[in-house]
């Protein structure tokens, strides 16, 4: 859609984090920057060369990049739309968006809906961090308003459901680039929660189902 839209849009993403979907987009084309408030998390998409070559990334917060204005055609957070200020990272989003410009918020879900490793994982986090929300409930909030919003229209809705086979260091490696649980548990819980996961998750590979939402809107003229 976006790119019939433009050729060699430029992208941003929010909440970059490790670089996970900054890979998938580099991966498909897409160039731009990657916008991500933790030092660490950045340094680490940087040492594992995440959208290398064509993201450039920048150590701010969604709701303040200070890239410059009107000059970006699709804006994209992946997993981080609940975690930052929405309001204020929606009028940023207005201000870096040219005119047409898109807006897409993605959700990659555990599906927990049969027994699994990922049903275990959360009841294991949940024992521990009994804080720990339904995001499941949290983001379709979230992307109610964000579609009722006046100042975007055209929303569209995509969903997927993908099984991956993971060794067991990448499917660690998942839970520990997120700040899903880590935010709430505090680094000296989480350090133990993910000890725990270790043992958990064994030397063997495992099957994993994940769920992948994706609302986008654009900006309306």
């Amino acid at each position: 859609m976006i790119a019939k839209d433009k050729d060699n849009p430029v992208v941003v993403e929010l909440a970059a984090g490790t670089g996970i979907l900054t890979k998938a987009l580099a991966e498909a084309n897409a160039s731009g920057y990657a916008v991500e408030p933790n030092a660490a998390m950045r340094d680490e998409a940087i040492r594992l060369g995440n959208g290398a070559g064509s993201f450039d990334f920048v150590l701010k917060r969604a709701e303040a990049t200070g890239l410059p204005q009107d000059k970006v055609d699709w804006i994209v957070i992946g997993n981080g739309f609940h975690l930052v200020d929405t309001e204020q990272t929606l009028k940023e989003a207005l201000r870096l968006l040219r005119r047409q410009g898109y807006f897409t918020a993605i959700w990659l879900m555990n599906d927990v809906t049969t027994e699994g490793i990922q049903k275990s994982t959360l009841e294991l986090f949940r024992r521990s961090v009994p804080t720990l929300p339904n995001l499941d409930a949290v983001v379709e909030g979230l992307m109610v308003d964000l579609t009722q919003d006046p100042r975007f229209n055209n929303s569209s809705y995509m969903e997927s459901i993908d099984t991956i086979e993971m060794t067991p260091l990448r499917y660690i490696e998942v839970w520990r680039s997120s700040n899903y649980v880590s935010s709430l548990a505090g680094s000296d819980l989480w350090n133990r929660l993910l000890s725990a996961l270790v043992e958990l998750v064994g030397s063997c590979s495992v099957t994993t189902r994940w769920r992948t939402r994706a609302w986008t809107v654009q900006l309306s003229e």
